[in-house]
């Protein structure tokens, strides 16, 4: 049976100690001396081990008569998804502009570093991919709506003809002109093949 990542108090102890951000989620702490209870990461002053009990969430500390810290919030969002959620709007609001990572990080306050890891640890892509699929996704959606390639690439966040052509053929498997077609007149070679998960179709377009 798997372990929780924290799974004695002495591993929660020293996750407070390094106010270790990955902890976030995992544990709340509360201090009997001042009645809040808080993130691993909180940046509040250490209080003393003596005075600190462990809970498994934030429901169960509240149910033992403690308080949410004002500074840290331990019942929002972690702060990890908060930071990414914060990326991803930026991204999203700014579809035609290409965000550098340095300027990305200074948008949400982290370093860069710590941004990318976090990004990729949480959406599974880095931002520059997560914004790229974003703009493949608007440019689908408008070219499925009946828009004009143009006026689609420029609503979707491409800014040039280059760009457009350049990476939108691997997202829609075609040129923009075609997937508005639907494919039409299009020779697609498939072939299939027997696996251990079943059966599997491979396509391309010539």
């Amino acid at each position: 049976m798997k372990q929780p990542p924290y799974p004695t108090d002495d591993a929660r102890w020293a996750a407070l100690v390094a106010r270790d951000v990955d902890a976030d989620g995992a544990f709340c702490y509360a201090v009997k001396t001042t009645g809040v209870f808080c993130r691993p990461s909180c940046a509040s002053r250490l209080p003393r081990r003596e005075n600190v009990s462990f809970f498994a969430d934030t429901g169960a500390a509240r149910a033992a008569g403690y308080r949410p810290c004002k500074r840290c919030r331990p019942e929002g969002l972690p702060r990890e998804l908060d930071i990414v959620n914060r990326a991803c709007a930026v991204l999203d609001a700014h579809r035609q502009d290409r965000f550098t990572l340095a300027q990305l990080s200074d948008a949400v306050h982290v370093s860069p570093f710590h941004l990318q890891r976090l990004f990729k640890r949480v959406v599974g892509v880095s931002p520059r991919q997560y914004q790229a699929a974003q703009r493949g996704a608007a440019l689908r959606d408008a070219l499925q709506s009946g828009a004009a390639v143009t006026r689609a690439a420029v609503d979707a966040g491409f800014n040039s003809p280059s760009r457009l052509y350049e990476s939108v053929p691997r997202e829609l498997g075609m040129s923009p002109s075609a997937f508005r077609r639907k494919g039409a007149g299009l020779k697609i070679d498939y072939a299939t093949a027997d696996t251990r998960l079943g059966v599997v179709l491979v396509a391309a377009t010539s």
